[in-house]
């Protein structure tokens, strides 16, 4: 427990310089980050937004790193890599990992916004609300099928400041916990703990953190859909 102490000293030395900028604002892009496992989102679970048309993300969590373009309106593809795994005898398949999403309900024209994507041979299923008449909670909840036909729950929460935003989200029985700071318009560090289900055990491997840079790649390619009304 004590080295797990020492990580959250580390985490608000590094956070202190942005706490005077805490002031509201909801429209924030944190949205433009991507999660652990590669799609924008929370810390571990894929929001139903998605990135700009004619962004792209790339970050890094430890030894995992992504990429994420907004190729169309409502459309997001991108890979994961896992640079640890390339010392070791794994298939190709786990070493490089595709996943993308599609915006079919926009927030902009519905009570919430819906996505559905996939992650490898997973396949999900996301919902996003703004709550606005509870202190500008961001929540999200969906559905996640596994290749092995079984099925979890994923939901989370986040909060967003001027410059600041804490993030919780639950995928199965994991529990996590994440703070990210943005440095500038484009660049978004982030803390965070995972599994704090087993939080007797806590440890170094439990403490993750990472950098999200993001920029308009191309000029978008299509403006929105023909069936559009927005």
């Amino acid at each position: 427990m004590r080295k797990i102490n020492y990580c959250f000293l580390f985490f608000f030395i590094l956070s202190w310089p942005a706490l005077p900028y805490c002031a509201e604002l909801p429209d924030a892009p944190f949205y433009r980050a991507a999660t652990i496992d590669g799609p924008t989102g929370l810390l571990t679970i894929p929001a139903a937004t998605v990135l700009d048309n004619g962004y792209y993300t790339l970050a890094a969590h430890k030894y995992l790193f992504k990429c994420n373009v907004g190729l169309l309106p409502g459309l997001e593809l991108g890979i994961r890599g896992n640079a640890e795994q390339y010392n070791k005898d794994l298939e190709q398949e786990h070493r490089i990992i595709p996943h993308g999403k599609f915006n079919f309900l926009s927030s902009s024209q519905y009570p919430l916004s819906a996505s559905f994507g996939f992650y490898n041979k997973d396949l999900y299923l996301s919902f996003d609300k703004l709550l606005v008449n509870f202190y500008n909670i961001y929540a999200t909840a969906g559905l996640k099928f596994q290749e092995n036909g079984r099925w979890r729950i994923i939901c989370g929460v986040s909060k967003t400041f001027a410059r600041t935003q804490i993030v919780f989200d639950k995928a199965g029985e994991t529990y996590n916990l994440g703070y990210r700071i943005m440095l500038s318009p484009k660049i978004r560090l982030e803390f965070g703990l995972i599994n704090l289900q087993d939080y007797r055990e806590l440890d170094f491997d439990n403490f993750t953190f990472g950098l999200n840079f993001s920029e308009l790649l191309f000029k978008p390619l299509l403006e929105k859909w023909p069936w559009s009304t927005n």
